[in-house]
């Protein structure tokens, strides 16, 4: 289930086959538009892409934002996914099919999380978006409804 009332920020929830607990989680925001965040940034963007972990959320930040704008056009349902402290970034479901998407921004491949996740719902379809993966510049070129 979408929370987007403001047309700012979105709210993905908690990817669940049991519905009624879809909606008892707590949303995940999401900016519709990236430039919102980047503009609060006190550092330069030379500087942010030398820190992994501050690159890695614009970068997730970044996708999810494509993925959130596409959604609605693409008839799509965006979720995100966490058992513990095990994640997965961002599941597309569309009918039955589910796609999962982890997103790396430097070079690590290893998701226990996806692992996890895929272990649930082995039927997914499952995606790396940057690091060895598809790159996420390539990523954003793409309409997300193709990769069902």
């Amino acid at each position: 289930m979408e929370h987007d009332n403001s047309g700012v920020l979105g709210g993905i929830s908690k990817f669940m086959i049991q519905d009624v607990r879809v909606r008892a989680s707590s949303p995940k925001l999401l900016s519709h538009n990236t430039a919102l965040i980047n503009a609060l940034m006190p550092e330069k963007f030379a500087r942010i892409i030398e820190k992994p972990e501050k690159w890695g959320r614009l970068v997730e930040s970044c996708v999810g934002s494509h993925l959130l704008n596409k959604s609605k056009l693409e008839d799509y349902k965006l979720f995100y996914w966490r058992a513990n402290d095990l994640e997965v970034d961002f599941v597309l479901k569309k009918g039955d099919a589910i796609v999962a998407l982890e997103i790396k921004s430097g070079n690590r491949q290893k998701s226990e999380g996806m692992k996890k996740f895929m272990q649930i719902y082995g039927d997914a379809k499952t995606y790396i978006v940057g690091g060895q993966g598809l790159s996420w510049q390539e990523f954003l070129t793409l309409n997300p409804g193709d990769l069902f």
